[in-house]
């Protein structure tokens, strides 16, 4: 049996822009053959496109749905076409609620100062967490930074953590591991 040609693809639930920026990237055309395959790169496209957005926790369902209605009166060789109904949960952004730092026990020292380790600890993450310019956590006195997760602002911020080691001589300084694991919040009445 022959596979069937593409009518049209409906995303229902997200805005206009979104809908068009899809589009433009999954590059579908009427006529063109429904394999798994494009629908399979479709579905890794939108996925991808929301993760870049900070919608890390994205649900994409995609199937092939008859024409009905309006449909079948505009395609000629309706029998044979077939719409794509793709199904989008984005889910909640992924923001960050705690940067934490291990491993930073000179950064806080002053010379010839006695301080606790608690102290040094907590004046060596402010420095670090300064030379973070991109990853901040969300806080209620800066609306501006709203602490969403982004794999490339991370990314540069572990080379500005390094920068800064590097500045205070630390020349064999590198960041050995990052890790990030999901916390659910729960509220209270």
């Amino acid at each position: 049996m022959e596979k069937p040609r593409l009518f049209q693809v409906k995303i229902p639930g997200i805005r206009k822009g979104e809908k068009e920026d899809l589009n433009e990237k999954m590059r579908f055309q009427p006529e063109q053959f429904l394999t798994d395959f494009r629908i399979g790169n479709a579905e890794n496209i939108i996925r991808e496109f929301y993760r870049d957005k900070s919608f890390l926790n994205v649900e994409v369902n995609s199937r092939i749905v008859q024409l009905t209605g309006e449909d079948t009166l505009r395609c000629r060789n309706w029998k044979q076409h077939r719409n794509l109904l793709i199904e989008i949960n984005k889910g909640k952004k992924t923001r960050v609620k705690d940067i934490i730092f291990v491993g930073n026990e000179n950064i806080g020292k002053k010379a010839g100062k006695k301080q606790s380790a608690e102290e040094i600890k907590i004046k060596g993450n402010r420095k670090l967490w300064r030379s973070m310019k991109e990853t901040k956590h969300k806080r209620w006195w800066n609306p501006f930074k709203d602490g969403k997760y982004l794999e490339e602002n991370l990314d540069k911020d572990k080379e500005s953590i390094v920068a800064k080691y590097n500045a205070l001589g630390y020349r064999d300084a590198r960041v050995v591991k990052d890790s990030m694991w999901r916390v659910s919040i729960v509220t209270g009445k």
